[in-house]
């Protein structure tokens, strides 16, 4: 299983490691400043032999401190940070299709992530051979 949000809770850790990493809404608040991640969706485009170039499609909201004088200028500066570097899930895949909006007092960032999945069989290697024989005749 390929576990794609695994590798932008890393990437978003790397950028701010101070900041916290939601990927499903939280009953009782969120410390704020905060990330929430959300896969949108996938698609897939079928290969030859089963291999598969998949697309997942995510948004990344940012919210900041409540509390702060200038959360406009916190969204702009964070806006900066993940343009700047943003752009690869080191060792994994590129980031692509990225677009930013600002909504609400929130910093929204919608990308894909693409990969070529390969599709494995799994079997069991050639077992125990019991061998009976000997020398006939001699």
């Amino acid at each position: 299983m390929i576990d794609v949000f695994s590798e932008i809770y890393k990437k978003l850790k790397q950028i701010e490691p101070d900041i916290k990493v939601y990927r499903n809404n939280i009953a009782g608040g969120v410390n704020l400043p905060a990330f929430f991640v959300q896969k949108i969706q996938t698609s897939v485009k079928p290969h030859f032999f089963s291999d598969q170039e998949r697309s997942y499609y995510f948004q990344v909201t940012y919210l900041p401190d409540d509390n702060s004088d200038s959360v406009v200028r916190e969204i702009a500066i964070m806006e900066d940070k993940l343009l700047d570097q943003f752009t690869q899930l080191d060792n994994f895949a590129r980031v692509e299709n990225r677009e930013f909006k600002v909504n609400d007092s929130a910093l929204n960032f919608t990308f894909s992530v693409e990969i070529m999945a390969r599709y494995v069989k799994e079997e069991t290697k050639q077992g125990q051979l019991d061998y009976e024989g000997g020398v006939k005749h001699g």
